[in-house]
């Protein structure tokens, strides 16, 4: 059964108990080979201290087969968008500037029963699309998204190593993996997947006809409303010196 490698020597890991082992508190976990032969944490810097080394089982080498695979992982960098029109269902549409290239780059996207299924190169692009699209509108049209979910590979589940390079499915279960059981656990899957935007944010809900683009990122939104507040205070002062200059005359 193949439990993966480690990350510096690329041997292969031979029991789940070696995955149960951390050295450090960022959670890299190298083999304890490699950990002996190097006095800090390749990943963090930190240096290794026996006050943090630590032990967590895998919950998951003690599932079933067919437990493993109701097992739910959610993953950030992928998102579910709800409520396009199908005038921009398009994949070479969405990926232009204007709409989804502004948030950063597509790895991948895929359209299936009006919704796009779209994965980002980091968490962090994908968080800064959600947060800008998430409760505004397009062409009328209320847009929602959710964060996606991933399952295990069927070769993993199995216990046996994929060959497949395009397989789009998840390699990999430490004890720090959050897994959600489809069925028993979907409300928790749910609230997982689910985004919190900042009450400041601006929802578009003047430009609810908007067809040109999508919400740019919360960051410049907030910029935005800072330039609007200071234009509205600044036409307030030029008023006052109008009405001013008038009482003087």
């Amino acid at each position: 059964m193949s439990f993966g490698e480690c990350p510096i020597c690329c041997d292969e890991y031979t029991s789940p108990s070696m995955l149960e082992f951390f050295p450090c508190k960022c959670g890299y976990q190298p083999c304890m080979f490699c950990i002996k032969q190097m006095k800090q944490c390749p990943h963090c810097k930190e240096l290794y201290q026996e006050a943090n080394f630590r032990t967590i089982p895998n919950k998951f080498y003690s599932m079933s087969e067919s437990e493993r695979k109701q097992q739910r992982i959610v993953n950030k960098q992928n998102l579910i968008i709800r409520g396009l029109s199908d005038d921009i269902l398009d994949e070479q549409i969405l990926r232009q500037y204007n709409f989804l290239g502004q948030y950063g780059t597509i790895v991948d996207m895929q359209i299936s029963n009006r919704q796009c299924y779209v994965k980002f190169d980091t968490e962090n692009q994908a968080l800064d699309c959600a947060l800008a699209m998430n409760f505004s509108y397009f062409d009328s049209k209320l847009l929602t998204l959710t964060f996606g979910y991933q399952k295990f590979c069927t070769s993993f589940i199995c216990g046996h190593k994929c060959h497949s390079k395009s397989c789009q499915f998840i390699h990999e279960a430490t004890p720090l993996t959050k897994m959600f059981h489809v069925e028993d656990e979907y409300r928790q899957l749910t609230e997982a997947t689910k985004i919190v935007c900042p009450r400041e944010k601006e929802n578009y809900h003047l430009q609810k006809e908007q067809t040109q683009q999508f919400p740019p990122k919360i960051q410049i939104q907030n910029q935005l409303q800072k330039l609007k507040k200071w234009n509205a205070e600044n036409d307030f002062i030029q008023l006052l010196e109008i009405v001013n200059t008038g009482l003087k005359d």
